[in-house]
């Protein structure tokens, strides 16, 4: 963690403390949805050696990687994962796959095309299928804390937007 706050910090008390009390209602801990943890974790699993050790951390700093996730997904051009990474997921709808109208658009995209020629597997084509179908059928709600106005706000989710952007996150990890 000391070298993801050196690169991606600082993190202020107060942006942390917005999240954690944003995403855990009151409850005295978050409840951690594991679509979300994947995207947030796939980014960091470099820092820590192995996979066991990320789920280890405390809370806290769950919440660090959530900015973090935001901050590179941001740097990297992104407009709508950001938003979704650091958000609180209200309803998660579980699909594998796209309907054939979104599928042919996303395979005629370059990203995607790149993702397929980097791993050149079924089981990532699926992955990545997957990952997009639940996003764009799922409901989240923004944790804004520069932006009240939106605060608490469900997401609008652009299928077009969401078929690009996943490949691009895929490409980062």
């Amino acid at each position: 963690m000391q070298n993801i706050e050196m690169i991606y910090g600082p993190f202020d008390e107060d942006e942390v403390r917005f999240y954690y009390n944003a995403l855990s209602e009151g409850m005295p801990t978050i409840p951690i949805n594991s679509f979300q943890k994947d995207f947030v974790f796939n980014l960091f699993y470099k820092y820590f050696g192995d996979p066991s050790t990320i789920n280890m951390i405390n809370v806290m700093d769950y919440v660090k990687l959530i900015i973090a996730a935001r901050r590179i997904l941001e740097d990297a051009g992104m407009i709508l994962l950001p938003h979704i990474i650091s958000s609180k997921v209200v309803h998660l709808a579980t699909r594998k796959s796209i309907n054939k109208k979104d599928l042919t658009k996303l395979e005629m995209s370059d990203t995607y095309q790149q993702v397929i020629q980097k791993y050149r597997s079924e089981k990532i084509r699926k992955h990545v299928l997957g990952l997009i179908a639940t996003t764009i059928t799922s409901d989240f709600e923004a944790i804004e804390p520069e932006y009240p106005e939106i605060n608490g706000k469900k997401i609008q989710i652009i299928p077009e937007l969401v078929m690009e952007e996943i490949p691009q996150y895929i490409n980062l990890i």
